[in-house]
Parts: C-alpha cells; structure tokens; sequence
C-alpha cells in the first residue's frame, strides 16, 4: 500500500513457508513462497527479525 512490496529487505531472511513448510529467503518486503504461492510479508519497521514474517494467504 506504501510502496514497500516489491522493495528488497535490508538483511534477507531465511523463512519457513506458513502453508507448506518449504524454506525459502525473504528477499522482498512482500514474497511468494515458490513452491505453493503463499503470499509472505513483513513491514519495514520490523524486517530484521523472521518472527515477524506473516502468511497472508495463497494467491493474494
């Protein structure tokens, strides 16, 4: 909504898809798991830590 999405993040972060488990790095402030499509997302304010990473749903 901000603009931040397609953005890169300052430290990459390896994640773990919410949907299907897959591990994959959270390159971007808004992300697609690469295996199901899960869309993951985490604000700029806290993208330095991959606790606050969210899942906001398949195809979103």
């Amino acid at each position: 909504m901000m603009g931040f999405a397609g953005m890169p993040l300052p430290i990459p972060l390896p994640v773990s898809c919410h949907n299907c488990t897959e591990g994959f790095v959270l390159a971007t402030f808004e992300y697609r798991c690469p295996s199901c499509g899960c869309v993951h997302a985490v604000t700029p304010c806290h993208a330095f830590d991959p606790d606050n990473v969210v899942s906001v749903g398949v195809d979103y």
